[in-house]
């Protein structure tokens, strides 16, 4: 989410909140309602956000795979184990991760899909929706949060998450990340781009900006060379999210907000880097 996480802030946080963390067990780890283990890691495809008719053109498959990896945000790439992965627009289709944290799950070429996480350590988290378009989708990672990692930033950022809306996160990445192995992704340190200033369409009330040691500092005005953004107590609804820069352009991405949802639009995708010859894909 946030690129490598530097977990010296974090445990300053949890040692001055150790008593409130006792009396704060009840958060939710599951709302109501990850690349792949070898060294084949894929750029991701522009994925075009608007929706179609549901239906695939003729000559396209008729179901497109998307695989990647979950991992600990905490634990340096643990893979997370035993995840279960599911798509919010067909519950049916579920997949759980292997030992070494991958997993791979056919679905439908049609219409927009929102994968997302399960697993009992772990808060449950959706990362963006997608647009169907015939293409295999890799590196569609999960960048999981314990409960009291969540909570600590929900502190750090001086909110109180409302039930009734969304928790939204991504990370500004850059362009170097899109090609590298698994190992190269997670030992290569924050994988943000410094100096981009967000925006969201239809606009949010509260943006919040991570600091250069993975703390969210409610006074920045634009990224860190961590990259880390967060959006709290979004409204339900369909967002859609991207970056502004004096040199670079970046990708949006769309985000379904239902009430309960914590959204995490991680590396290599989210508000991410593009080429050049990627230009169109990138800011209103």
């Amino acid at each position: 989410m946030y690129g490598r996480m530097n977990l010296a802030p974090i445990l300053l946080l949890c040692t001055a909140t150790i008593l409130w963390r006792c009396d704060s067990e009840s958060a939710d780890s599951t709302p109501d309602t990850a690349a792949d283990s070898g060294t084949d890691v894929h750029t991701p495809a522009d994925v075009d956000t608007t929706e179609n008719d549901g239906e695939p053109d003729a000559a396209e498959p008729e179901s497109i795979e998307i695989k990647g990896y979950a991992f600990a945000f905490a634990g340096l790439g643990q893979p997370v184990v035993n995840a279960t992965i599911r798509i919010a627009e067909w519950p049916d289709l579920v997949v759980q991760t292997a030992e070494d944290g991958t997993y791979s799950l056919q679905i439908p070429n049609s219409g927009t899909f929102t994968p997302y996480a399960e697993h009992e350590n772990y808060k449950t988290m959706y990362l963006q929706t997608f647009t169907a378009s015939g293409s295999d989708l890799h590196n569609v990672n999960f960048q999981m949060i314990e409960p009291f990692i969540y909570d600590l930033m929900a502190m750090a950022v001086g909110t109180t998450p409302d039930p009734a809306t969304c928790q939204i996160a991504t990370t500004v990445n850059t362009i170097d990340i899109r090609d590298m192995t698994l190992d190269e992704f997670k030992n290569y340190g924050p994988h943000g781009v410094e100096g981009a200033v967000v925006w969201s369409e239809p606009a949010v009330d509260t943006t919040v900006y991570f600091n250069a040691s993975v703390v969210p500092e409610p006074s920045l005005t634009e990224t860190s060379g961590d990259g880390g953004v967060v959006w709290p107590n979004v409204p339900p609804g369909v967002y859609t999210f991207g970056a502004n820069h004096p040199e670079k352009p970046f990708a949006s991405f769309v985000a379904t907000c239902e009430a309960g949802r914590f959204i995490n639009a991680g590396p290599p995708w989210g508000i991410r880097e593009l080429a050049p010859s990627e230009a169109s894909d990138t800011n209103p």
